[in-house]
């Protein structure tokens, strides 16, 4: 299946867990789409839209449950949504102080915890799911230069890796 007519260049896509959503994040300042299908993906709709971005999508995480959608911009922005309807409801957002270009974003294993890396900074933020805020900042003493935007959790949750690059 084709997904054609969208305003510029995609730079993520990510899946519900249960597959029936798919997340499509945007080059520029034309954000996030979402698109729902019931056919196995031979066709689908374009079920929502948030536009109001200044920079383009650079990450896209659904929760483990699939009802909130985590998103990272080059604006600066984190924003999470509820999606458990179908739609994009912007629920909170947050500009982190460790970095200026949120990259990665990965989910804790309980959902809980929302990690983020950074292109610009080798810090990683963990923020709390619910609410953006700042659960703690992971030790990365020794790593310096360049940005970890890639984080990921184990599956138990107990561990959260980092990757990029630095000097």
């Amino acid at each position: 299946h084709r997904i054609t007519g969208l305003p510029d260049v995609v730079t993520q896509l990510t899946f519900s867990p249960d597959g029936k959503t798919l997340a499509v994040g945007l080059w520029g300042t034309n954000g996030v789409r979402l698109f729902n299908s019931d056919s196995a993906w031979h066709g689908s709709r374009e079920s929502s839209n948030d536009s109001r971005y200044e920079g383009a999508v650079s990450g896209a995480k659904f929760s483990g449950d699939g009802a909130r959608l985590a998103l990272a911009s080059t604006d600066g922005m984190i924003r999470m949504y509820d999606v458990s309807q179908q739609q994009l409801k912007l629920v909170s957002s947050t500009r982190p102080s460790q970095g200026r270009q949120p990259f990665g974003v990965a989910w804790s294993a309980d959902d809980t915890l929302l990690a983020v890396g950074f292109s610009d900074s080798t810090a990683v933020a963990v923020l709390k799911a619910d609410t953006l805020q700042l659960a703690y900042a992971p030790n990365v003493t020794g790593v310096v230069g360049g940005g970890l935007n890639a984080v990921a959790w184990t599956r138990d949750g107990r561990e959260l890796l980092a990757a990029g690059t630095w000097r």
